[in-house]
C-alpha cells in the first residue's frame, strides 16, 4: 500500500484507528431507523425491525401489498382467508424486498356478515399501515368465473414500470347465472416482474378463477446502463465482475462471462444478468479475439446501448529460465545486470528449473502437470542427477561453458491441445575469480498498481506482486528488514539472497529464496505456494479516472502464468522505469487459492519470515524482522547451505487489493545492512 500525501496519510491513520477499535472491542451499532432486507442482509423474522446485518446505505420507507389474497370476493358470512397475500418492504432506492414471512406482519380481522366493500389493513412494526379491499356480495352468491371482455390498453412496458390495468374490462359469472362487470381493485396480479426484461405472462385472478395477459418489458432509450466492470473487492471474482481481459486466440464464452448490467429508469434501478437470462448472447456485439490490444465491448439492451473497454493480451505459451529480473517489451531476455548466464565452480551443484507460461493448466487454471526432458552439451558433467522432473540438479565437472536445455510438454492453455516448448540457458563453469563487474545498489523494478506512483514517504513501496529491489550487502548470518504491518494486516514480500562466488560484484548467479511460515510443515498454506510464478502487466489506453476514494487511477491489465486475467485499478506509474506497453515479473506467489483476481487472502496477520508481515510461531518477538541465511532453499526445496551472501532482493509475493490503501505492496522502511543509516531515504526526493 502506498499513501504519499499528508492528507491521505492522516485519513489512513484515522481509518486504521477505527479498524483497531472495531477489532478490539464490541461497539454499539447506530442503526438507521429502518434497514432493508437483501439476500446478503436478511431481516430476522423473529424481530423484523432488526436486520441481522445492518446496511446503512439504504433504508426501508414502508411496506406494500405485492399481491392480493387468493380470495377477495366473498359470500355473506364466508370466513375471511388471507392465504396468498404477499407483503414486501419498499426501500428508499426504489427497490423491494423478497416477500416477507407471515410472522413479519399482521392482517386485521374482517367482518363478512354485512355486504359491500371492506378495507383490510396490514401492519408491520412501526411502519404505516397499508390496505387492500375485499367485497362481500349482497345477494349471498358465489363467483364462478371471470372473462376479459376488453384487454389492457398497454402491453409493452419500460423496465421498472408498474403494470397498468387501464382499459381492462372484466366480467364475472355468478352462481345465480348473472354476468356483471367486476371491480378491478379486487383482481390480483401475479407473475409480473418489472425488473425482468423480455416477454412475460401475467395472471389476473379473482378467487379461484383467472386469465392470462401477455406483456413485454423493454429497456428504453433514455435508460442509464452501467456494466459490472472489474473493481477489486474481497468478494469472489467469478461473481463480482465480467471478464474484461482475454488471451489472444481464446473464445468469448457468453455463458461464463458473468456479464451484469444495472439499468436505471426514472430513478428505479434494475439488475440484469446472463445468469438469470435477462441478458442474451445476441445483446453482445462481437469483438475480435484474434487481434491484440484494447477493444470496445458493446452491449445493446433493446433501445439502450453501453460500451466498455476490454483488452486482448498477446501472450503465447512459453518456457524460459528465470534470472530473477524484469522482462519487458523492449528486452525479451530480461534486463538484469547479468548476461543471461548462470555461474558455477567445478563440482558445484546448481538446481535449475524453468518458468512455464500457459502450459499444463486446464480451463479452471488447475495444474494438470507437464513432462520434462533435460539435456546438456559442452563438456564433462555429473549425469547421475539427470531427471525428467521439473527441477534439474546440474553439476559441471570442469571449467567451460555448458548449454542446459529443457523441453516441456503439456496442455496449451489457450487451445487445449498438447504443446512442447524448449528453453536453454548457459552455465559458465570457472576457476578462480571472474573479471570485476559493476553494480549500483539498489536495483529497483517496482510493479504497477500503486495509487501514488512511488514511495511511502520513508521507504520503498515495491508495487503489486512481482515488484522488487536488489541491494549489495556485507555478509551476515541474518539481516533485519522491517516494513509497516499492523495487527491482522500484512503485505508479505519474499526475501531472496545470492552469493558472489565468482567475485565479480554483480548479482548474476542463482537467487535462493528464504523460506517463511507458509513453508512450515503442517501449514495449511504450503500447498498454496506457487514458485516460478510469472505475471505480465499491460498498459491500458483509458484516461485517468478518480476512484471511490478520490485517488487518480489508470487501469493496468494483467495475465499470469496460469492464464488468469484481471485489472489493477492503481494504474501504470509514470516513474515505473518500463519501456513499452508490457512488463513480466517472475517470483513466488503466496496463498494462491485460485481467486487471485480479487486476492481474497485469509490470515494476513498469520505470516512470518516475510518482509512487511507480522510474525507468529517461530517468528515471535523481533524475529519476524530478521531473515536468516540458513533458511535459504534451492528450486527443489532443499537447503541451499549458504555460507555468506552478497546480494539481497525483496519482492512482493501476494496479489491483493486493499481498498483505500491500494494494491498490497511490500514496503521496506528499515534495514540493518544500510549501516548507521537504517531508515530508507524518501524515494520521491528526485521526482
Amino acid at each position: 500500500m502506498n499513501i504519499r500525501s499528508t492528507s491521505q496519510a492522516l485519513a489512513v491513520l484515522g481509518l486504521i484507528l477505527v479498524l483497531f477499535l472495531a477489532l478490539g472491542c464490541e461497539q454499539p451499532v447506530n442503526t438507521p431507523e429502518k434497514v432493508p432486507e437483501t439476500p446478503e442482509n436478511p431481516v430476522n423474522p423473529n424481530n423484523p425491525e432488526t436486520p441481522e446485518n445492518p446496511e446503512p446505505s439504504k433504508t426501508i420507507k414502508g411496506i406494500a401489498v405485492a399481491s392480493l389474497p387468493d380470495l377477495t370476493y366473498y359470500a355473506k358470512n364466508q370466513t375471511f382467508d388471507s392465504a396468498g397475500l404477499t407483503v414486501v418492504y419498499q426501500y428508499t432506492d426504489g427497490t423491494e424486498s423478497e416477500p416477507l414471512e407471515t410472522s413479519a406482519y399482521t392482517v386485521a380481522a374482517v367482518d363478512t356478515s354485512s355486504p359491500g366493500s371492506k378495507r383490510v389493513s396490514v401492519r408491520s412494526g412501526a411502519y404505516s399501515a397499508v390496505y387492500f379491499t375485499i367485497y362481500v356480495d349482497p345477494l349471498d352468491r358465489i363467483l364462478r368465473s371471470l372473462e376479459m371482455t376488453s384487454p389492457p390498453a398497454k402491453t409493452t412496458y419500460a423496465l421498472g414500470e408498474n403494470f397498468s390495468m387501464d382499459g381492462l374490462v372484466i366480467s364475472g359469472t355468478y352462481s345465480d347465472g348473472a354476468v356483471e362487470s367486476m371491480d378491478k381493485t379486487l383482481v390480483s396480479i401475479r407473475g409480473y416482474d418489472k425488473r425482468k426484461r423480455g416477454a412475460q405472462t401475467i395472471v389476473l385472478g379473482l378467487n379461484q378463477t383467472s386469465f392470462e395477459v401477455p406483456v413485454t418489458v423493454k429497456v428504453p432509450s433514455h435508460a442509464v446502463v452501467s456494466l459490472n466492470p472489474y473493481f477489486r473487492t474481497n468478494t469472489n471474482h467469478e461473481t463480482a465482475f465480467y471478464k474484461q481481459v482475454y488471451i489472444k486466440g481464446n473464445s468469448f464464452e457468453f455463458a461464463k462471462s458473468n456479464l451484469k448490467a444495472t439499468v436505471e429508469v426514472n430513478g428505479v434501478k434494475v439488475e440484469l444478468s446472463v445468469k438469470d437470462g435477462t441478458i442474451l448472447e445476441e445483446d453482445v456485439q462481437a469483438f475480435s479475439l484474434s487481434h491484440a490490444g484494447v477493444q470496445t465491448f458493446t452491449l445493446t439492451l433493446d433501445d439502450a446501448t453501453v460500451e466498455s473497454e476490454i483488452y486482448v493480451a498477446d501472450i503465447e505459451p512459453a518456457v524460459y529460465f528465470d534470472y530473477g529480473y524484469l522482462r519487458q517489451a523492449s528486452d525479451l531476455n530480461g534486463n538484469g545486470p547479468g548476461d543471461g548466464k548462470y555461474y558455477a565452480q567445478p563440482n558445484e551443484t546448481l538446481v535449475l528449473a524453468p518458468v512455464r507460461v500457459l502450459i499444463g493448466f486446464d480451463g479452471d487454471h488447475k495444474d494438470l502437470g507437464a513432462s520434462y526432458a533435460w539435456s546438456v552439451s559442452g563438456g564433462a558433467y555429473d549425469n547421475t542427477a539427470e531427471t525428467n522432473q521439473e527441477t534439474f540438479a546440474f553439476t559441471p565437472k570442469a571449467a567451460g561453458t555448458y548449454t542446459v536445455t529443457v523441453s516441456v510438454t503439456g496442455r496449451n492453455y489457450v487451445t487445449g491441445q498438447s504443446i512442447t516448448k524448449t528453453a536453454s540457458t548457459e552455465v559458465v563453469c570457472y576457476t578462480g575469480t571472474l573479471t570485476q563487474g559493476s553494480f549500483t545498489s539498489p536495483l529497483k523494478n517496482f510493479a504497477c498498481g500503486q495509487m501514488s506512483e512511488g514511495g511511502t514517504g520513508h521507504g520503498w513501496s515495491l508495487g503489486s506482486v512481482g515488484g522488487y529491489e536488489v541491494w549489495k550487502v556485507e555478509p551476515q548470518a541474518s539481516y533485519t528488514i522491517t516494513g509497516n504491518p499492523f495487527g491482522t494486516w500484512s503485505e508479505a514480500g519474499v526475501v531472496w539472497v545470492m552469493e558472489d562466488k565468482n567475485g565479480n560484484q554483480v548479482p548474476d548467479e542463482l537467487w535462493y529464496e528464504l523460506k517463511g511460515s507458509d513453508d512450515d510443515p503442517g501449514s495449511k498454506y504450503t500447498s498454496l505456494i506457487t514458485r516460478r510464478y510469472s505475471i505480465t502487466y499491460f498498459r491500458s489506453t483509458d484516461t485517468e479516472t478518480v476512484n471511490e476514494y478520490g485517488q487518480i487511477i489508470r487501469r493496468v491489465y494483467w495475465v499470469d502464468s496460469k492464464g488468469r486475467t484481471g485489472i489493477l485499478p492503481g494504474g501504470w506509474p509514470k516513474d515505473w522505469g518500463v519501456t513499452g506497453d508490457w512488463a513480466t515479473y517472475t517470483g513466488t506467489l503466496l496463498r494462491d487459492n485460485g481467486n487471485i483476481a480479487t486476492g481474497n487472502y485469509e490470515g494476513l496477520g498469520e505470516v512470518g519470515g516475510y518482509v512487511d508481515a507480522f510474525g507468529f510461531s517461530k517468528w515471535t518477538g523481533d524475529a519476524w524482522n530478521k531473515f536468516s541465511v540458513a533458511d535459504a532453499i534451492r528450486a527443489d526445496g532443499s537447503a541451499a547451505n549458504l555460507n555468506a551472501v552478497k546480494f539481497i532482493k525483496v519482492q512482493t509475493a501476494i496479489h491483493h487489493y486493499g481498498g483505500i490503501f491500494g494494491d498490497c505492496s511490500t514496503e521496506i522502511n528499515n534495514a540493518d545492512f544500510l549501516g548507521s543509516q537504517t531508515d530508507f531515504p524518501n524515494p520521491d526526493g528526485g521526482h
